[in-house]
């Protein structure tokens, strides 16, 4: 369920968003007062939460704010503005203005500046609820232009298409079993969606493993450094003795292994740090220990390191590097794919056949002129769909 706190009429003005677009497939709306039908109304508020859990992500069931603050736009010590309590949502308030001819807004929790916002559960009490529901339906009527003779009705709004579908409500048509049958229509769909959204999801990982691999192979003293570290320590080994170059070699491989040191791998390497404190045959002092500070560091980060069984080796080399970089291109790629597939998947939830259908499996009929006004504020195509209208019985007589 969708709580709104602005006039229809500005919702619409702001644009909807497709349901590609992250918008939704549909909006529902209920135009019915209490009076008109009371178990509409009283089944649509004790149902909330199967409401909301029916419409998912691709039907957005709209209803009013039972109550809100009006909050004016601009400066003040809070930083929110002034709040004016006790101003209903709808009707002729929503064109006041401040005196100082700033743009007013609808909220309902003063801290709170958002126009809608989804509720799982009914935020007040029914009461409350019912009142708002029953306040907005002049209004919604005459914003759609739908006739007083055929409420209650719910509208069905398809953002994409931009058109508007009035559907007259009865004990067999309720809001709920109309729902569900959209629900049920759109469900081959939403496992495409589904699908494209997993394919997405993965896709999106892959990308963000090979950056973050990449990322790593560049830090300080990650995979790319600790290489170059490691062929500096092998070259600076020539012309010691024995054990310095041995170790040295072996240190010089071992710090391509991105995993931290055994115990007794540390030994070895505390025990060629010892040895190359002075044994780093010709090279000049400074050279030297930064040589030495270079490959202490390089341990202790291999040392900082997850032990994780079956790693891949890292890229350690330019060669590797530009390997690494065709892949993430070749990932972005296939995200970008995905992502198209995604989109496709999306637009082809077509909500305007499915209601065609679907009203047309509950009996209801498409009207041309029944159920609508000659004036609408929506300037998007109103369709009217009804129970047909019954036929007063003809008597005709004979006279002998």
């Amino acid at each position: 369920m969708m709580v709104i706190n602005v006039p229809v009429s500005r919702l619409f003005g702001l644009g909807l968003a497709p349901v590609e677009d992250g918008g939704f497939a549909g909006l529902v709306f209920l135009v019915c007062r209490t009076a008109d039908e009371p178990r509409v109304q009283l089944d649509f508020l004790r149902s909330w939460s199967s409401f909301h859990d029916l419409s998912g992500r691709y039907l957005a069931v709209v209803t009013p704010a039972p109550d809100a603050a009006l909050i004016v736009q601009g400066p003040s010590r809070e930083g929110v503005g002034q709040v004016v309590q006790n101003l209903r949502l709808h009707g002729d308030e929503r064109r006041l203005q401040s005196p100082s001819g700033n743009r007013v807004r609808m909220t309902e929790n003063p801290e709170d500046g958002s126009m809608a916002r989804s509720a799982p559960v009914m935020p007040r009490d029914e009461g409350e609820h019912g009142s708002a529901v029953t306040r907005v339906a002049t209004e919604l009527q005459e914003f759609f232009g739908i006739s007083e003779s055929l409420l209650p009705c719910a509208v069905v709004v398809e953002p994409r298409e931009r058109r508007v579908f009035a559907v007259g409500l009865t004990e067999r048509t309720t809001l709920y079993g109309l729902l569900k049958e959209l629900k049920i229509a759109m469900e081959p769909g939403i496992a495409r969606v589904n699908q494209a959204r997993s394919e997405v999801a993965r896709a999106r990982e892959d990308l963000a493993g090979r950056r973050r691999r990449r990322w790593q192979a560049t830090e300080p003293y990650g995979p790319a450094d600790r290489g170059r570290i490691a062929r500096r320590l092998r070259e600076a080994a020539e012309g010691m003795d024995d054990d310095a170059v041995r170790l040295s070699h072996w240190l010089s491989d071992r710090l391509l292994l991105a995993r931290p040191l055994t115990t007794d791998e540390q030994r070895q390497a505390d025990a060629l740090f010892a040895l190359l404190h002075g044994r780093f045959g010709v090279l000049p002092l400074r050279e030297r220990r930064g040589l030495l500070r270079a490959v202490r560091r390089a341990v202790d980060k291999l040392n900082s390191l997850d032990d994780v069984p079956g790693t891949p080796p890292e890229p350690c080399t330019d060669a590797d590097l530009r390997v690494v970089d065709s892949q993430i291109r070749l990932s972005r790629e296939r995200l970008r794919t995905r992502e198209a597939g995604l989109r496709r998947a999306l637009r082809n939830i077509a909500l305007s056949p499915l209601v065609l259908s679907v009203t047309r499996g509950l009996g209801l009929e498409q009207e041309t002129t029944r159920g609508l006004l000659t004036w609408r504020q929506c300037t998007w195509p109103v369709t009217v769909l009804a129970a047909p209208e019954r036929r007063r019985p003809t008597i005709s007589y004979e006279w002998a």
